[in-house]
């Protein structure tokens, strides 16, 4: 077991009661404070604290200072824990006394696997090193579940430091040291990355990135295509090595077709399950059904953010068995707010790559039939709008009719609807997106509680692999119904998007829309077009989704700071607003 000094999450030591402070010890002016006053001090204590990756224990120490201290730190010494296969042993241990799980809200579970070197970096995995991923994977995971699993549910709690939420948030990724240290350099893979809360996000990321190009500026790795701190534009990387980045975890004991899965405990303190994109290697698509179906049966959220696999075989497989349980509608009937980013780039994936997706329909349609129970969906790229919308989708001598609006499972609660499509494409024609638009307008009408509707889609200046059209294009599509003032907006830095939807919306479609029944007794919908600023803006997913009301439902808030930092955009001169009215 490593030792103390190396656990990123090890709770101060019990003290002993001669350690303590006592009211006489204290300064003067510290315990003549009023109570309210010392409660501020040590608020401000907490909002200035900065991890420091050199004295990453700074804040256990706080809660060691007196009686009056430890029960305002350890709330936030315990708040989250980050735990590999070595210390999740001690978990139960730590968090025996009960006030301390009662403080836990997040757990991230990182497997750290086996490092690799420059003889394999090239090449995928072999079998065997996929067997012994897997059982790292398999076997922390099955530990840690099966310790979770006598745990009953935390409710949230009252208090200045209470529990903000109901049960506990799981995080799951997994990586090897070498990941960092050959072909790619991806500061998120570090394994000392300090990164991993929305605070300290907010005020320190970009000053790290920022730290961290200015330590790569000098560096030099010709094997592996670096010059000066960025890659060689001519050093080309083997599809091997993307491989061996991009590997697929299973909750299985073996790779073999014929390797049972484990089986797994069911687990109801878990309420939100997490898989962000900072780690590559990707958890298949069967052993993520495995856990909804299976273990997580009280989850309220599940948020995943992917990449898309550079190797066909391997996202076929994900595809398929993330369908399976699909079809088999085991999404667990306590869940509310779906989130899925499948998300790609240039440097991993080759031109229009991922759009060839033999399930990408089917996953759209048995997506939303599962969904009908949901309050709030974002999918992105996973699937197409046009997929999940299939039964409201125009088709030739067809139109929707009485008849079949009476088999349509309506989504009572649903509130909010976030989907990308290939339709707000500038190289599609006018009746594309006229039946895009019918379609919503269809399937709004079977959506009682819905607030807001986006529908978006991105072809990224510096390179989007996944689409053709023209580079730097932005659309928005957004219907909103609140307070019974129903509006639709449409945001783009394409002219000729902009013309195809103004007349579109002018005619006979315009008109479904505004004659929806929410829309009766006199309720006036209205329309407005925004202009996009210009296509080099576009250049990455955080700046074109700054344009999204639910853009935190499409990505976490510390992958979108994540992208942002990973992909800066120069601001120096940049005056510009990034949204403008556009004339109809």
């Amino acid at each position: 077991m490593a030792s103390r000094r190396h656990l990123p999450w090890a709770p101060p030591r019990e003290p002993s009661s001669d350690r303590f402070c006592t009211p006489q010890s204290l300064p003067e002016y510290w315990s003549k404070l009023p109570a309210e006053i010392s409660l501020m001090i040590l608020d401000k204590v907490i909002e200035d604290y900065k991890f420091q990756p050199s004295i990453p224990y700074l804040r256990a120490g706080y809660a060691t200072v007196c009686r009056e201290w430890q029960p305002v730190f350890e709330q936030q010494n315990f708040r989250r824990l980050v735990l590999d296969y070595d210390r999740i042993g001690n978990l139960e241990n730590f968090t025996a006394k009960n006030h301390r799980r009662g403080y836990l809200e997040q757990i991230l579970l990182c497997v750290r696997l086996d490092e690799y070197d420059c003889s394999v970096c090239q090449t995928k995995e072999d079998d065997d090193r996929k067997d012994w991923n897997n059982y790292l994977f398999s076997s922390s995971l099955g530990e840690l579940l099966d310790v979770l699993s006598q745990w009953t549910i935390l409710e949230p709690s009252p208090g200045r430091y209470g529990r903000s939420m109901k049960g506990l948030e799981l995080e799951l990724g997994a990586y090897s040291p070498s990941d960092c240290r050959h072909t790619f350099r991806d500061f998120h893979l570090e394994p000392n990355y300090p990164y991993q809360e929305n605070r300290e996000v907010q005020t320190y990321l970009d000053e790290a990135y920022h730290q961290r190009i200015e330590q790569m500026g000098s560096f030099n790795d010709q094997f592996h295509g670096w010059v000066e701190g960025r890659r060689d534009s001519e050093s080309v990387i083997c599809l091997e090595a993307k491989q061996r980045l991009m590997g697929t975890l299973e909750l299985k004991w073996g790779s073999g077709k014929s390797e049972p899965f484990i089986t797994l405990p069911e687990v109801e303190v878990v309420t939100y399950l997490l898989i962000r994109r900072q780690f590559y290697r990707k958890i298949s698509g069967y052993s993520i059904g495995m856990l909804l179906s299976e273990s997580f049966t009280n989850l309220i959220e599940f948020r995943r953010e992917g990449w898309f696999d550079v190797d066909a075989q391997q996202q076929l497989e994900f595809d398929e068995g993330f369908n399976l349980h699909l079809c088999l509608d085991d999404l667990p009937s306590t869940l509310r707010n779906f989130y899925i980013f499948e998300e790609s780039n240039n440097i991993l994936h080759l031109p229009d790559h991922a759009t060839r997706r033999i399930w990408r329909w089917i996953l759209g349609k048995n997506l939303s039939y599962s969904s009908r129970l949901l309050e709030n969906i974002s999918v992105a790229f996973l699937i197409d709008v046009k997929d999940f919308l299939s039964q409201f989708w125009p088709r030739q001598n067809w139109d929707f009719q009485e008849s079949e609006a009476s088999h349509v499972v309506p989504w009572e609660n649903l509130r909010s609807l976030t989907l990308t499509s290939e339709s707000l494409r500038t190289s599609q024609k006018s009746i594309v997106i006229k039946n895009l638009l019918t379609a919503a307008c269809r399937a709004v009408a079977f959506m009682p509680k819905l607030e807001v509707l986006e529908i978006w889609n991105a072809t990224l200046k510096d390179g989007d692999p996944t689409k053709t059209g023209r580079p730097g294009t932005a659309s928005v599509f957004r219907y909103e119904y609140k307070n019974k003032n129903p509006t639709i907006t449409f945001s783009t830095n394409s002219v000729w998007l902009h013309k195809i939807v103004s007349e579109v919306l002018q005619g006979h479609v315009g008109s479904c829309w505004e004659n929806l029944l929410r829309h009766k007794s006199g309720i006036q919908l209205t329309y407005t077009f925004e202009k996009i600023r210009g296509m080099d803006w576009c250049r990455t997913y955080p700046s074109v989704m700054e344009h999204l009301k639910l853009q935190g439902r499409v990505l976490h808030e510390l992958s979108r700071c994540q992208m942002a930092c990973e992909n800066p955009i120069p601001r120096e001169e940049d005056t510009k607003p990034n949204i403008e009215p556009a004339g109809t």
